[in-house]
């Protein structure tokens, strides 16, 4: 779930986002501290200041400020104050606050109210940013097959935007992925690779490469999988994305342990950066570091 928007006040939400993407990766306080400043400058309720106020949101989110998100949601949500264009956005965020708490049932009512909303916004105005939100609902419900089917109806808008259809692809795929659906997976996976192909973004083919390279793995097929991997590495550090070079250094880790390779493991493990990995993969870490400790002592006893 990913980045958001200077801000003047004729810009779309989606212009502000490509200004503050960089501030915002950079440096997440100096980020948060201008949203502020420029929010102030606004009209409460204003459509320029309710723009703003759901780029401070989602960046909280995206910050893992828990609590601080909290306390700026719960003012809005089931608020009839709201505007109408921005309660499907509060109910959404809503949802993930739920699921990061662990009220998961909570949370299916809440996406559930969320995706009616953008759902009906975009039967109104069939935009790409609205698709990707009922796609992104979608997946947050794991209903691929009502998927499957809304990305036909978006292949009929037949946009000319490439990125947008990597996205789109990309959304099936972590549904198929999480119903543990490989085929799917990697078919998937492929076609958000081949739309990122056909744009000039080393660090996004990068992140396909990635993604195809793990669906390969969950599948089984660990050669075709260190393929894309080593591929995905390579357009990361053209990219000098060092998040991903460290990301496919575990990775690569993975897949020579599976083969039995462990020479290559610990080569690979040896040029990960703990410090250079998204939270998310600690445990992964960990588990293969304890699962080759436990590989070289089993080696050990049998000789």
């Amino acid at each position: 779930m990913p980045w958001i928007w200077l801000f003047l006040t004729l810009l779309s939400v989606r212009a502000y986002s490509t200004d503050f993407d960089t501030l915002c990766n950079q440096n997440p306080t100096s980020c948060l501290t201008l949203l502020d400043e420029e929010q102030s400058q606004l009209a409460v309720g204003s459509d320029a200041w309710w723009q703003l106020e759901t780029v401070r949101l989602t960046w909280l989110f995206e910050f893992h400020r828990v609590d601080d998100l909290y306390a700026a949601l719960r003012p809005w949500v089931n608020n009839p104050t709201v505007p109408s264009a921005h309660q499907p956005f509060i109910a959404m965020l809503h949802g993930k606050w739920l699921i990061i708490k662990g009220r998961t049932e909570e949370a299916k009512t809440t996406f559930t109210q969320a995706f009616e909303g953008y759902l009906a916004a975009y039967s109104k105005s069939p935009t790409q940013h609205t698709a990707l939100k009922v796609l992104n609902l979608l997946v947050a419900l794991n209903q691929l097959k009502p998927a499957e089917d809304f990305v036909e109806q978006v292949v009929e808008q037949d946009y000319d935007d490439p990125a947008f259809y990597r996205e789109v692809y990309a959304e099936l795929g972590h549904i198929a992925h999480r119903t543990d659906d490989h085929i799917k997976h990697v078919e998937y996976r492929l076609a958000s690779l081949n739309w990122a192909k056909q744009v000039d973004d080393e660090q996004q083919i990068g992140v396909a490469l990635n993604n195809y390279g793990v669906a390969l793995r969950n599948s089984g097929d660990y050669k075709k999988a260190r393929e894309a991997f080593l591929n995905g590495l390579e357009r990361a550090e053209i990219a000098s994305d060092t998040v991903r070079i460290h990301l496919l250094h575990l990775r690569l880790a993975e897949v020579a342990f599976k083969e039995g390779d462990l020479e290559q493991t610990f080569s690979w493990l040896n040029k990960t950066d703990i410090n250079q990995l998204p939270a998310a993969e600690f445990k992964r870490l960990r588990s293969l570091t304890d699962s080759v400790r436990q590989a070289k002592q089993d080696s050990g006893t049998s000789k």
